[in-house]
């Protein structure tokens, strides 16, 4: 016997629950959100939750901007404290990028407070001390950069979305789809059958395994990150500003603050044709990778020379070639299959969005925000050759 609901969602990580409750607000009834592990458990809950306004798209710059107002408001409109902490945001370019001041011309306009740095102000700008600015072009000082937990924003719309109606199962593995005249008529999982007319598939790192059940292939990729917990020598306030320095392609890093007076770091440096593998990829970092980053780090931040080391993690994550997800209904899949696939570091800084607008687009509402940049038909575009760019300058 099948459950037979409206709107089955797989997937309770920041795009599915967010999607779950915002379907919920409008009124939908009968949504099943199907979760294997737990809310938030995949690259959701491994996300640094970084909020920053640095994109060179104007849509994109739009869309944070709402979503930054949404994580400050989190509390206050969900019930639920997503430890959201507004820190300002520095990001570092490497010299000789070009189309800089354009991009922050474009962002200024659309009211992102953000200061254009020289290497000479950069190199004064943290207040625990110097920056080494040596291969600095600018940075790109952001006042409303911060960030939050993913996890709990994940949790959030959840728990919210439960007080509107919406069923979350938890421990539901699914197994495969039947599909009849061009629709998914049944979604058969490790715990029975479930129905409904609409299935989104938010899997996040076991979309395109999903997709695989019904003869679907997109062009994605598994990649991973570096992160790192730090205890400093000093004191380390939880407002103190992040520091993104995107200068050297081979040592993109992050660090932030952290909770309990520590920092967080993340590195990008992966081989960019190695697969990683959801199901059996291990979660730690060899320190190896984390001493040469640490080494860089120290270099460009002399301060954090005494910082100790407690602990690393990996951190895996689903991109497309162009480093945008893919939203919608996608060209020759059932029509009534559509998918969140490939976040890439969006699913979380745009979850408010990305919950608003799906809802928007499956009730043929007109939408708040142009998708077009997210339009998974986009993909077909693209092949396994395409792939490039950087996790942090996103272009």
């Amino acid at each position: 016997m099948s459950v037979i609901s409206d709107v089955i969602i797989i997937g309770a990580g920041s795009s599915g629950s967010a999607v779950a409750y915002y379907l919920a607000k409008k009124g939908v009834k009968n949504i099943v959100v199907l979760e294997k592990l737990g809310m938030g458990s995949g690259a959701t809950g491994h996300a640094a939750g970084l909020i920053r306004h640095h994109y060179p798209d104007r849509n994109l710059v739009k869309m944070v901007r709402y979503c930054s107002q949404k994580f400050i408001d989190f509390k206050e409109e969900m019930g639920f404290n997503i430890d959201y902490v507004r820190n300002d945001f520095c990001y570092l370019t490497p010299a000789g990028q070009k189309g800089i001041e354009d991009i922050i011309e474009m962002q200024r306009s659309e009211g992102v407070n953000v200061e254009l740095l020289t290497p000479a102000q950069v190199a004064h700008i943290h207040p625990k001390g110097e920056i080494n600015t040596d291969g600095i072009g600018y940075g790109l000082l952001d006042h409303d950069g911060g960030y939050a937990d993913p996890y709990k924003v994940a949790v959030g719309y959840c728990e919210r979305a439960k007080q509107l109606g919406v069923e979350i199962k938890i421990g539901v593995e699914v197994l495969d789809f039947v599909v009849d005249s061009g629709k998914v008529t049944k979604v058969i999982t490790n715990k029975g059958d479930f129905s409904a007319g609409l299935v989104i598939n938010a899997a996040g790192l076991g979309a395109s395994k999903l997709n695989s059940l019904l003869g679907i292939t997109l062009p994605v990729k598994n990649f991973s990150l570096g992160h790192g917990v730090l205890i400093p020598d000093i004191t380390f306030e939880p407002d103190i500003l992040t520091i993104n320095d995107a200068s050297q392609e081979e040592y993109l890093f992050f660090l932030r603050p952290e909770s309990g007076g520590t920092a967080l770091i993340g590195m990008d440096q992966d081989d960019p044709n190695r697969e990683f593998n959801p199901d059996t990829y291990y979660m730690d970092v060899p320190f190896n990778k984390i001493g040469k980053y640490y080494e860089h780090i120290v270099k460009r931040l002399p301060f954090a020379a005494g910082f100790k080391l407690s602990t690393a993690f990996g951190a895996l994550d689903v991109k497309t070639p162009d480093w945008n997800p893919g939203i919608g209904f996608l060209e020759g899949a059932p029509e009534n299959y559509y998918q969140i696939v490939a976040g890439s570091g969006h699913s979380f800084k745009l979850a408010p969005v990305f919950g608003k607008v799906v809802a928007e687009q499956i009730l043929g509402e007109n939408q708040s925000f142009d998708f077009s940049v997210f339009d998974i038909n986009r993909l077909s575009k693209f092949s396994d050759d395409d792939f490039g760019g950087s996790f942090f300058i996103n272009e």
